[in-house]
């Protein structure tokens, strides 16, 4: 699939507008349309944000993997988790996976 359609695709299932997406990039809504039309090239530093954003990976952004390799089947509050979860240092990580861990221990009780 063209990154212009896998755009307008993870666009459309995520709920957003052209003009949504064009305020998280910091640029203008017909600027936006052309990365989804094909007639402007994405930059890697719009990858790189739209990656974060929607919490995929730039391979899946210009279609190198299919959408099974991905966290696309996540919830935005899951994905939102994740990218702050790579942020943290191993003490952090280690604290989540930790308290994650209680949780699941309570549940089962």
């Amino acid at each position: 699939m063209a990154i212009s359609l896998r755009l307008k695709d993870i666009r459309k299932k995520s709920k957003m507008t052209q003009t949504d997406i064009a305020k998280i990039l910091g640029i203008t809504r017909e600027a936006y349309g052309m990365y989804e039309s094909g007639k402007r090239q994405v930059s890697i530093e719009v990858l790189d944000k739209l990656s974060e954003y929607y919490g995929l990976s730039i391979d899946y952004l210009v279609g190198r993997v299919r959408a099974d390799e991905t966290i696309e089947s996540l919830t935005n509050d899951e994905r939102q988790l994740l990218i702050k979860y790579q942020k943290l240092d191993e003490r952090g990580k280690q604290t989540i996976l930790s308290l994650a861990q209680i949780e699941m221990q309570l549940s089962s009780d």
